[in-house]
């Protein structure tokens, strides 16, 4: 082994397995994947002998025949990836599996690289076998001078990072957004996630209105909506449209979410920059992350606001002066103004700092606890439009509360999206007394399990509660993670396994089919909604912003195009633009009467059938023009109040 002979033997095999594999197994000439299995070999022995070489000669000079020894080896790397790449092996929406590729021309001409890099390893290898040594240009340097210098390089940065935390936070940022921002490229101009189009609508209702504190039209109703959002982004509306704004908004806000989680992990855990690295990095990767940011866009921000307001307060203890007074307040209201979840968080750290400021002796604390919650709890009570919840086997509830038998669908999503972290966020939680984090952890997870804890009084869209505790999961399952491992390989392997999934939506879709359908109202596609995309959602955007249909007019759509509807409408009124998914006889005819329409426009999800008379209160249904057929016009029979038929279908 001194003599390099087991690094001679390994790149021969290597060079005869690369050779047999391409004039026995040529896979243009026999279609099969075996030629793939040659590929891998080679390229595994290959770069095992250049390992093995490069740490028997490391006292030798680096100016010698060990360049073509790595030249080689970047050969075969290079020749491996690139051919990868062109077989497309993994390409955005499917994966394939990493060994066994059918082979492209291109695919096919890169691997032939890999045969190229073992022959030069295989020679350079014989040739120090043979005369013992290198043959050298310079003495010096040796190529551990080199390995030092790179070393010396690589614990500068990691100084520099260790210092300045915020360079951590940043590099996370940067790969969070980039991460969450291929997709929209590689989808533009179409939004990703279903609600998207929606929040584009409301942006430009609030533009038109400027007033936060009003009811908006949403999803076919009029809804308190929390403002910040609107709020943060309206001012962008003068640079750019509000389509494009939510192009871009939920990747900078993912990449904030991540970045938050890294400054979690060293500010208020007080662990390495490594570890912080490493948490925004699974913040970036966990699933229930990524279906926050598809189209849970408030509840993104709301997020954010969250893991901001947590650290400011972890560190704090207590408030100290009325300037940290101020602060927490805005960002305990701030919680309540992004999203009704993130508002029961804003409620729950309120009381949370009003109890430490009583134990000591902060009245600061105590004021800001106590208007922070008052503030929360009016907000909630905004959101919901009434001060209790009335369920009959109960009786008055506080708001935001109803009857849920889903016991089946929250242990599923329990254990399918918080299986592979809540042992470690457990041990995490029992090692470091962090009031605020655990207080907030224990409210979420209480409320997302509450129809197995309470099903008559259980929370509204328990799964929205249940999924909001997930960038604290994922921050807090690699501080457990540090905690109770020390072997960086078995650490390296749990983050492959629990990163998988979010993987798969982002990126690989046909590995997620069957993962996603365990959790509530998740995409199984990271994508754009409904999928295929249609360009009939464009055409009918575009034909409602070029005619206007006021007064009495009624417009029902299905929900995938009344997004698109509401995009090209101000403020609609909801008796005007109806959201209904199956378009029935009764639909159409209740809708008729309800509203005193003269004229109802239907958005069908299908180009329907016209000569159909199965709506009896219309007449002359017909499509609007020829170029959207899928868009009928029809007028309401006259006298709808007394019409016996109209009045048979509806008793029915």
């Amino acid at each position: 082994m001194h003599s390099g002979l087991l690094n001679v033997l390994l790149s021969v095999l290597s060079l005869a397995l690369i050779t047999t594999g391409l004039l026995r197994y040529n896979p243009l000439l026999t279609r099969r994947v075996t030629y793939d299995y040659f590929v891998w070999a080679s390229t595994i022995l290959s770069l095992t002998s250049v390992y093995g070489e490069l740490r028997r000669l490391r006292d030798k000079p680096l100016y010698s025949t060990i360049m073509p020894l790595v030249v080689g080896g970047v050969f075969v790397v290079v020749g491996r990836l690139v051919s990868i790449i062109y077989n497309y092996t993994f390409v955005l929406g499917y994966f394939n599996g990493l060994i066994g590729s059918m082979y492209t021309l291109e695919g096919f001409m890169w691997s032939i690289l890999v045969l190229a890099g073992s022959f030069m390893v295989g020679v350079t290898n014989v040739l120090h076998a043979v005369l013992g040594g290198v043959v050298f240009v310079k003495p010096k340097p040796c190529l551990i001078d080199a390995y030092n210098g790179l070393m010396f390089i690589a614990q500068y940065v990691a100084r520099v990072f260790e210092k300045h935390v915020v360079l951590v936070a940043l590099a996370v940022w940067l790969v969070a957004f980039t991460y969450r921002f291929i997709p929209e490229l590689h989808y533009w101009p179409w939004l990703i996630g279903w609600d998207t189009p929606e929040y584009v609508a409301h942006l430009m209702d609030y533009v038109e209105r400027l007033n936060p504190f009003t009811s908006y039209y949403w999803m076919g109703g009029l809804r308190n909506t929390p403002p910040l959002l609107v709020l943060l982004l309206s001012p962008f509306t003068l640079i750019i449209d509000a389509w494009t704004i939510f192009k871009v908004y939920p990747s900078v806000a993912y990449g904030l979410l991540a970045a938050l989680s890294s400054l979690i992990a060293v500010r208020v855990y007080e662990r390495s920059w490594r570890v912080g690295l490493l948490a925004g990095l699974f913040t970036t990767l966990y699933i229930l992350n990524l279906r926050i940011s598809w189209d849970y866009q408030r509840q993104l921000l709301g997020s954010v606001v969250m893991l901001a307001t947590i650290i400011l307060l972890e560190e704090w203890g207590v408030v100290h002066g009325f300037k940290q007074s101020i602060t927490a307040f805005l960002m305990l209201a701030a919680c309540g103004l992004s999203h009704e979840v993130t508002g029961l968080v804003g409620f729950t750290l309120s009381l949370v700092l009003m109890y430490h400021g009583l134990k000591k002796g902060s009245r600061h604390s105590v004021f800001t606890g106590l208007t922070g919650a008052v503030v929360n709890a009016l907000l909630e009570t905004w959101y919901w439009r009434k001060p209790y919840s009335f369920i009959e086997a109960v009786g008055v509830l506080p708001p935001g509360l109803t009857v849920s038998f889903e016991h089946s669908q929250v242990v599923s999503y329990l254990v399918a999206g918080y299986g592979v972290t809540l042992p470690l966020v457990l041990i995490a939680l029992a090692n470091h007394g962090k009031p605020y984090i655990a207080s907030t952890v224990t409210v979420l997870l209480l409320a997302g399990l509450s129809p197995l804890i309470a099903p008559y009084s259980s929370v509204a869209t328990w799964y929205r509660f249940l999924i909001g505790a997930a960038p604290l999961a994922s921050t807090l399952s690699i501080i457990g993670l540090a905690d109770s491992v020390r072997n960086k390989w078995v650490t390296l392997l749990y983050l492959v396994i629990a990163s998988l999934p979010g993987l798969a939506l982002a990126y690989g879709y046909n590995w997620s089919f069957d993962y996603t359908s365990a959790l509530r109202e998740f995409p199984i596609l990271f994508t754009p909604a409904p999928v295929p995309v249609d360009d009939k959602l464009l055409e009918t955007l575009s034909f409602f912003k070029n005619n206007d249909f006021t007064g009495s007019t009624v417009i029902v759509a299905h929900p995938d195009y009344a997004r698109y509807v509401h995009l090209a409408i101000r403020n609609p009124d909801p008796s005007r633009l109806i959201w209904v998914n199956y378009a029935t006889n009764e639909t159409i005819c209740r809708i008729a009467e309800s509203t005193g329409a003269k004229e109802i426009v239907l958005v069908a999800a299908k180009t329907p059938d016209t000569n159909t008379t199965m709506y009896k209160c219309l007449l002359d249904i017909k499509p609007v023009d020829e170029e959207h057929p899928w868009i009928l016009v029809a007028r309401v029979k006259e006298n709808i109040e007394t019409n016996t038929t109209i009045r048979e279908t509806l008793s029915n």
